[in-house]
């Protein structure tokens, strides 16, 4: 079925939203892109083609307050736990990768960035601090989603 990868992103969403760290985080990577098409109302020049990892981006520190475990929320919607190789987690399923971004800061990480409240570690990565400021939400079904503001996402796509 070729909406399997938007039913699992919504699956996705739902399962932040239950955890209650939606509203906390941003979408970046070719599901903002998906998440752009809506916002202009499906323009022709946005490409319609999306990826199988979601990526999804915590601001530095990140200023969350789950209520309820990451894990045991994506393990119920048929994701497993993986870590990658360089120590950061993912949740993985037949359809799908969950990936956890932070920016990188200063000297830069040794490792991933520790995100205690969710028992996770997140891949550290440069540049991607602009990405958190002045992000607009799209409507998504029942979910309110951030992306980038999509001027700051146009010009780290280059």
């Amino acid at each position: 079925m070729p909406n399997d990868d938007v039913a699992v992103f919504t699956t996705v969403l739902q399962a932040l939203e239950d955890v209650g760290i939606l509203s906390d985080v941003v979408i970046i990577g070719g599901w903002a892109q998906h998440l752009y098409r809506r916002y202009f109302h499906d323009p022709p020049e946005l490409s319609a083609m999306r990826t199988v990892d979601i990526d999804i981006l915590f601001r530095r520190p990140p200023a969350i307050r789950p209520l309820g475990s990451l894990d045991e929320t994506l393990k119920a919607a048929g994701f497993e736990r993986e870590i990658s190789g360089d120590g950061s987690t993912k949740f993985t399923s037949r359809e799908a990768e969950v990936e956890f971004l932070i920016p990188d800061k200063g000297r830069g990480d040794t490792g991933p960035y520790q995100i205690r409240e969710l028992s996770i570690g997140a891949q550290s990565l440069r540049h991607l601090d602009m990405l958190t400021v002045d992000t607009i939400e799209v409507r998504y079904g029942r979910h309110l989603v951030k992306v980038p503001d999509p001027i700051r996402f146009s010009s780290t796509s280059c």
